[in-house]
C-alpha cells in the first residue's frame, strides 16, 4: 500500500514538471507515440521536432494519474496517465498510457490516441477498466471552437499482449 501511495504522489508531481525529486521507479517513464520513443524525466520529454530543426517536440504527462485496480493480473496496482504530445505545430495531441508496476520498475503500455486539443475532464477506474473522459468537438468544426461535445474511452488491457485498446 504505500508504494501506491508513494507512486499517487510521485505521478502526481510528475504530471505539473514540477522538477521535483521523483523516486528512480517514476523519474524515467520510456513512452511510445506512434513511432517515437520519449523518456519523460521530471514528466517531460523533448527532442527536435526534426532532424536539423530549432522547433522542439515535447512530451508531457498532465493531469493528475489515477491508480486503479489490478488490470493485468499480477495483483499489483496500475497507473492510468494522460499525455500531450507537442510536435512543434499548431496541434496538441491527447494520449491515454498505463503504467503496469514491475518488480523494482514501471513500464509504459502503448500509448491510444485521444484526439487533437481535446478537453480533458478526468480518468475513472470502474468494473476493472480506466476510462478517460474529455470534451472534443462536432465533425467539421473549426479547430477556434472550443470542446463541446462530451466523450468517454473505456481502456481495455490485453493480457495476452501487453497492449491497451478502446
Amino acid at each position: 500500500m504505500l508504494g501506491v501511495a508513494v507512486l499517487a504522489v510521485a505521478l502526481t508531481a510528475c504530471s505539473d514538471g514540477g522538477g521535483l525529486d521523483l523516486p528512480p521507479v517514476t523519474r524515467n517513464l520510456a513512452v511510445t507515440l506512434g513511432d517515437q520513443s520519449f523518456t519523460l524525466v521530471d514528466g517531460v520529454a523533448e527532442k527536435p521536432a526534426a532532424a536539423g530543426s530549432a522547433a522542439t517536440e515535447t512530451v508531457r504527462a498532465v493531469g493528475d494519474p489515477v491508480i486503479g485496480g489490478d488490470v493485468t493480473g499480477d495483483g499489483k496496482p496500475e497507473a492510468a496517465l494522460l499525455l500531450t504530445d507537442d510536435p512543434g505545430g499548431s496541434g496538441t495531441f491527447y494520449y491515454a498510457v498505463l503504467a503496469l508496476s514491475g518488480t523494482d520498475s514501471w513500464r509504459a503500455t502503448n500509448a491510444l490516441p485521444l484526439g487533437d486539443r481535446i478537453e480533458p475532464q478526468g480518468i475513472d477506474f470502474a468494473d476493472g477498466h480506466f476510462v478517460y473522459r474529455f470534451l472534443e468537438r462536432r465533425p467539421g468544426e473549426p479547430m477556434s471552437e472550443p470542446p463541446s461535445v462530451p466523450r468517454t474511452v473505456v481502456i481495455g488491457f490485453d493480457r495476452s499482449t501487453g497492449r491497451i485498446s478502446a
